[in-house]
């Protein structure tokens, strides 16, 4: 469907501005629906909480007055978009569509969190693309919207609990927003080197910052780095480190490399990432660790999103010879 759905969509007035690059990052996320002639795609009065592109077929759109009186507000047909409004409001739905025909629809849920075949939640408890049986460890997420009291600052939550029983995320998920989310679940492998808490739930986000972080992946011998790396990061940072995670120390580091951490552009991120990463590599060699570390990267402000693909001495693990480096950098600029 993937390739399909991107022509379909490239051909919608309201991704016009989108690159297919950019495009294709969305595409995954909606689903293809089919509904009969005469049947109903969204109830007044009720939920729905998406956002749906017509790829075949037509519907009518009409709501029921105070008097019951039922009216028609439009009909709409292939490439014509509906429901934007209940997908960015948690706000019932102020009219009714109906499919006139049999109609095929690309949807666009607002529930990334628990409906998504590759939603966060699931993720907690149903990881894929894992060698190795791990342990939750915990679940974060960091949000922005332009509504917010304090635009520049992010809604913030973490746990180490399982998100899949937490009815105060069930809650902020279906009442909640946002213009830009970033959300990470942490697994640790079954051993006691690993210390689960709330502080080592990603992403972090400091004081007197803009920019919120999140890893996967693992910085190997992170304690025999941890005196060279505390040189090197400043000390409004260092201080704030309350975790044990390799992760929150290339935070402090990452943050340390930006120019103005209170006011970050994706430019100077990238920048700050490449130097990071530099600064690391220097001291990896410094103290003579020479061992696989992928460095995967999400960096967020709420105006653009910045993730990273890396690994350091790529394949090398203890008994192999081979060593190698890969990097790929990606990021997404946000219209708010």
């Amino acid at each position: 469907m993937g390739k399909i759905a991107l022509e379909k969509l490239q051909a919608v007035p309201m991704f016009a501005v989108l690159s297919e690059s950019q495009l294709a990052l969305i595409t995954p996320f909606f689903q293809w629906q089919r509904y009969r002639k005469g049947q109903a795609i969204a109830l007044q009065g009720q939920h729905h909480n998406a956002l749906f592109v017509i790829a075949k077929g037509r519907v009518l759109i009409t709501t029921q007055l105070f008097s019951d009186k039922t009216v028609k507000i439009t009909e709409l047909g292939e490439t014509d978009v509906f429901g934007e409004i209940s997908l960015l409001l948690p706000e019932p739905s102020s009219a009714t569509v109906r499919a006139t025909t049999a109609t095929q629809c690309f949807v666009l849920s607002q529930d990334l969190l628990y409906n998504a075949d590759n939603a966060l939640v699931k993720q907690t408890y149903h990881p894929r693309m894992m060698t190795g049986l791990l342990n939750l460890g915990g679940f974060g997420l960091a949000a922005w919207h332009r509504q917010f009291h304090q635009t520049e600052k992010p809604f913030l939550y973490k746990t180490q609990e399982i998100p899949v029983y937490d009815q105060n995320l069930q809650s902020l998920s279906n009442n909640f927003s946002v213009d830009c989310f970033l959300g990470h679940v942490r697994g640790v492998a079954y051993t006691a080197d690993h210390i689960v808490m709330r502080e080592n739930a990603h992403p972090f986000y400091y004081d007197n910052t803009d920019v919120v972080f999140a890893h996967n992946g693992t910085l190997a011998r992170i304690n025999t780095l941890k005196p060279e790396l505390f040189r090197q990061i400043k000390p409004e940072f260092s201080q704030q480190i309350i975790g044990t995670t390799d992760s929150e120390w290339m935070y402090a580091l990452f943050l340390s490399q930006l120019k103005d951490p209170e006011n970050t552009c994706m430019r100077d991120a990238i920048e700050a990432v490449q130097k990071t990463l530099a600064i690391l590599a220097k001291l990896r060699s410094k103290v003579g660790v020479a061992i696989n570390s992928p460095i995967n990267l999400f960096i967020s402000n709420g105006k653009y999103i910045l993730a990273t693909r890396f690994v350091f001495d790529y394949g090398l693990f203890q008994h192999t010879k081979y060593r190698g480096k890969r990097l790929m950098v990606r990021s997404i600029d946000i219209d708010i």
